[in-house]
C-alpha cells in the first residue's frame, strides 16, 4: 500500500490537473477526444471525417486554433466550458487540498475549481485565478498567498474570462492556441512564458508533483516542462481506472520494471524518459479511481448539485456558430491536413477548392480563402519536389491576398516564396522575399515570425557557402527561440548550426549543437524528429573518419524510420551510408545505398534529390574508371538541373562532366564545361563553390601547360579565399 503519510507533508504538494477531472457527473464535460470528434464532424466534409479522426498528431488546442481561423474568430467554442457551473467531487477535493496549502495548476478552460471554492463558502476576495502574464508576475509566491488566506488557481492554458474579477483574458488563450496551431509537435508552455517557467521551477524544488486527469497520450506541453526539472522530491502519476475499488501503487526505480506494469504505453514512455533524465528522487504510479486515491489525502464534505450539465457539444456548435457550407468544410479539412503536414491530402483538397472557386463569384472572404489555398497548394507541391509548380501556385495566392490589408499574414507568403526560391538556388530573389517578410514582421513586432525568417535566411546563406552571415542570423534565431520557448525551432536551429560547423570542420562544436538538438526532441518525446540530427551526426563522424560511429548513428536513424514508417527520410540516411562506404572504398555497398536513395527520390518525384543521387553514382563510376557510365549519369543530372532551374546542381554537373572530358583527353570540352561551371558559381554567390571551380580549371590549364591561364585561375581563387577569411 502506498504510504501517504511518510511521503507527503501537507504543504509540499503540487497538483497538475488535466481534462479528465471535469468528466464525471454532474460536470459532464466531454474529454478532449470527444470534443475533437464533434468539432471535426461539424467542421469537415463527411468523406474526410474518419481519416482526420485517425490522425494521432491532432491535438485539441490545435484544432480549436484551426476553428478560430475559419469560423470562430471570437473563440465561442470555449464559451461552452463557461456554461458548465456544476463542479464534481474532484473539484471539491481540490478545494480541500488548496485549504491544506497544496498548489493547484490546471490546463483546463472551465471555471469549476473556482466555482467549487465559492460553493464551499470561500469569499470572492480570497480566490485568485492566475491567468494573464501580469497575474503570473504578481502572484508568484503561493505560500505568501496561503498565509494571507488567499487561494490561487494557476491556469496554464489561460481562460476566456476571470470569473472572479470579470476581466476579459482572451489574450491568454490566443497565445496558447497560436503556439499549438503552429507547432503540432509540441512546445514547452513554461519556456513559452518566462514567468510561468520561473514560477514552476520555484514551485517544484523539493516538492512532490501529483499528476491527475492526464492519460499521457494527449498532453505535450506539460511533459516537456517536467523534463527540465531536477530537484523534485517525487513525481506521482495517478493512472485513472474507474473500475478499481482499491488502487495499486508502483515504485518506478528502473526502466525494466515498466514492461511489467499494466499501464498505458504512452505513460510508460513518459516514465522511461523521467528515469533517464533523473528529474526526481522518486517516481510512483498509482492506478485506480482518482477520487478514492485523493480521499487518502484529505477528507471532503460536500454536497453535489442536482443540476447536471447536459448540453451536448454538437447542439452548442449548431446554435452558436455559422453552419459551414461545402466550400468552407473542404477548406477546414485542407487546413487541418496542411498544418499537420499531410501534404498529399492537403493538395488533393486544395485542388478541389480551386476548381470550385473558379466556377463561382467569390465574396471578399472567399477570395482570401482562395489565396490561402493557392499558397498551401504551392507549399505542398514544393514538398513533393515540384518547385516550379509550387512557386507558380504560391505567386497566384500572393497576387490574390496582396489586395488585402492583412500584412502580417502576407508576410507568410513572402516567407514561403523565399523558401521555394532558395530551393531553386535563386538566392538573390529569395533574399528579397525574406527581407519583405522581415520588414512586415518587425513592423508588427512578431518575434515568432522574425525568428523563423532569421532561420530561413541562415539556411539560404549556408547553402550559398556564406557561413559568416549564416551563423549571424542563426545565432539571432537561436537567441529568440530560447526567449520564446519555441523548442522545436530551437532544435532545428541547433541542428543547422551543427551542419554549418561541420562544413567548417569544427567537429566537436558541431556534435555539441547536434546533441543539444537531440536532447530537445527527446524532452518533447519526438523521436521521429531525431532522424535528420542522427544523419548529420553521421556526417560529422564521416568527416572525422570515425566510420564505425557514423554507421552506428545512421543505423539508429534507420531503426527510428522503420518504427515510425518515415519512408520519406530513408533517402537522406541511405545517401549518408553511401558516403560512408564511398570513403571506405567499399564501392559495391556505396552503389547499393545510393541506388536505394535514388529509387526513393524517383518514387517521390523529388527531382532535386534524383539529381544529387545520380551525381553520387556518377562519382563512383568515375572513380572506378567507367567514364562512359559516369558521363551518362552526369548528363542526366545536367538535364534535370537545367529543366528545373537547380543552379548549383547544374554547376556541379558541368564540373563533373568537365572532369570526365579531362580524363578522356578532350581538353577543350573540359575547359568549356569548367568555364560554364565558374559562371554559374558566380551566380550562386557561393565563394567556396567558386574557389573549387577556379582550382579545377587552373589544374587543367597547368596539366596542358597553359601556365599563364593556370596562374590567373589560382590567383582568382586566392583572392576569393582572402575575402572569405576577412
Amino acid at each position: 500500500m502506498f504510504d501517504f503519510d511518510s511521503l507527503f507533508t501537507k504543504d509540499n504538494l503540487i497538483f497538475l490537473v488535466g481534462a479528465g477531472c471535469s468528466i464525471d457527473t454532474p460536470s459532464n464535460l466531454p474529454s478532449a477526444k470527444v470534443m475533437m470528434e464533434e468539432i471535426i464532424k461539424f467542421l469537415c466534409p463527411k468523406p474526410e471525417i474518419e481519416k482526420i479522426l485517425n490522425i494521432k498528431e491532432l491535438r485539441f488546442e490545435g484544432l480549436v486554433g484551426t476553428l478560430s481561423r475559419t469560423l470562430d474568430h471570437e473563440l465561442k467554442i470555449l464559451d461552452y466550458y463557461g456554461l458548465c457551473d456544476s463542479p464534481n467531487h474532484y473539484h471539491y477535493t481540490l478545494v480541500e487540498l488548496l485549504k491544506n496549502h497544496s498548489i493547484v495548476m490546471t490546463t483546463n478552460f472551465d471555471h469549476l475549481i473556482e466555482l467549487a471554492l465559492l460553493n464551499s463558502n470561500i469569499s470572492k476576495n480570497q480566490i485568485i485565478p492566475v491567468i494573464s502574464n501580469n497575474d503570473y508576475k504578481q502572484y508568484f509566491n503561493p505560500k505568501k498567498l496561503f498565509s494571507q488566506g488567499k487561494y490561487p488557481i494557476y491556469k496554464l492554458h489561460g481562460s476566456l474570462k476571470n470569473i472572479i474579477t470579470k476581466q476579459d483574458t482572451k489574450d491568454s488563450i490566443m497565445s496558447t492556441l497560436s503556439a499549438f496551431g503552429k507547432n503540432k509537435s509540441g512546445f514547452d508552455l513554461f519556456e513559452l512564458d518566462p514567468n510561468k517557467k520561473k514560477l514552476f521551477e520555484q514551485f517544484s524544488q523539493d516538492n512532490n508533483i501529483v499528476v491527475i486527469g492526464y492519460s499521457g497520450s494527449d498532453d505535450f506541453d506539460i511533459i516537456p516542462a517536467l523534463y527540465k526539472l531536477n530537484k523534485v522530491k517525487s513525481i506521482i502519476w495517478v493512472d485513472h481506472d474507474d473500475n478499481k475499488t482499491l488502487f495499486d501503487s508502483y515504485l518506478i526505480d528502473n526502466v525494466e520494471i515498466l514492461s511489467t506494469l499494466p499501464i498505458k504505453e504512452a505513460l510508460k514512455q513518459i516514465l522511461k524518459s523521467f528515469l533517464e533524465k533523473n528529474i526526481a528522487e522518486n517516481f510512483f504510479v498509482l492506478r485506480g479511481n482518482t477520487n478514492k486515491i485523493l480521499s487518502q489525502l484529505v477528507k471532503v464534505d460536500y454536497q453535489l448539485t442536482h443540476e447536471v450539465f447536459n448540453l451536448q457539444i454538437n447542439e452548442f456548435l449548431q446554435q452558436n456558430l455559422p453552419n459551414p457550407n461545402h466550400l468552407v468544410k473542404l477548406y477546414n479539412a485542407h487546413r487541418i491536413y496542411h498544418e499537420l503536414e499531410f501534404f498529399n491530402d492537403s493538395l488533393r483538397l486544395a485542388l478541389k477548392i480551386i476548381k470550385i472557386c473558379e466556377k463561382r463569384r467569390l465574396n471578399k472572404w472567399e477570395e482570401w480563402l482562395l489565396g490561402l489555398t493557392y499558397a498551401n497548394a504551392g507549399n505542398a507541391y514544393a514538398e513533393k519536389g515540384e518547385l516550379i509548380k509550387g512557386l507558380e501556385y504560391l505567386n497566384r495566392g500572393l497576387d490574390i491576398v496582396s489586395k488585402s490589408k492583412e500584412e502580417i499574414e502576407i508576410s507568410l507568403f513572402y516567407l514561403d516564396q523565399g523558401t521555394i526560391l532558395s530551393s531553386l538556388a535563386r538566392y538573390n530573389e529569395a533574399l528579397k522575399s525574406y527581407q519583405k517578410a522581415l520588414q512586415i514582421a518587425k513592423k508588427y513586432r512578431n518575434k515568432h515570425r522574425i525568428s523563423t525568417i532569421y532561420f530561413n535566411m541562415a539556411t539560404l546563406f549556408h547553402e550559398q557557402g556564406n557561413t559568416g552571415r549564416a551563423k549571424k542570423y542563426l545565432s539571432q534565431a537561436i537567441e529568440l527561440n530560447k526567449k520564446l520557448g519555441v523548442l522545436h525551432q530551437l532544435a532545428s536551429s541547433l541542428n543547422l548550426m551543427g551542419k554549418i560547423l561541420t562544413s567548417e570542420l569544427k567537429l566537436d562544436e558541431a556534435l555539441t549543437c547536434l546533441a543539444q538538438a537531440s536532447d530537445i526532441f527527446d524532452s518533447l518525446r519526438l523521436e521521429p524528429s531525431k532522424v535528420e540530427i542522427l544523419g548529420n551526426m553521421g556526417a560529422v563522424y564521416i568527416y572525422a573518419q570515425k566510420f564505425s560511429l557514423a554507421i552506428e548513428k545512421l543505423e539508429e536513424a534507420l531503426n527510428i524510420i522503420e518504427r515510425y514508417e518515415l519512408n520519406g527520410l530513408k533517402g537522406f540516411i541511405y545517401s549518408n551510408l553511401g558516403k560512408v562506404y564511398l570513403d571506405t572504398r567499399e564501392y559495391d555497398k556505396a552503389k547499393d545505398y545510393y541506388s536505394k536513395a535514388l529509387n526513393i527520390a524517383q518514387k517521390e518525384g523529388n527531382l532535386r534529390s534524383v539529381g544529387i543521387r545520380l551525381n553520387s553514382l556518377g562519382d563512383i563510376a568515375r572513380i572506378e574508371n567507367d567514364f562512359d557510365e559516369a558521363l551518362s549519369k552526369f548528363k542526366k543530372v545536367l538535364k534535370i538541373a537545367k529543366e528545373n532551374e537547380y543552379l548549383r546542381l547544374r554547376g556541379v554537373a558541368l564540373n563533373n562532366i568537365g572532369l570526365i572530358f579531362k580524363e578522356k583527353g578532350k581538353y577543350n570540352n573540359a575547359i568549356t564545361c569548367y568555364q560554364k561551371a565558374i559562371e554559374i558559381a558566380h551566380n550562386t554567390k557561393d565563394p567556396q563553390f567558386l574557389i573549387m571551380r577556379y582550382y579545377n580549371l587552373g589544374n587543367l590549364y597547368r596539366e596542358i601547360r597553359r601556365f599563364e591561364d593556370a596562374l590567373k585561375c589560382f590567383k582568382k581563387a586566392e583572392e576569393i579565399q582572402k575575402l572569405l577569411i576577412k
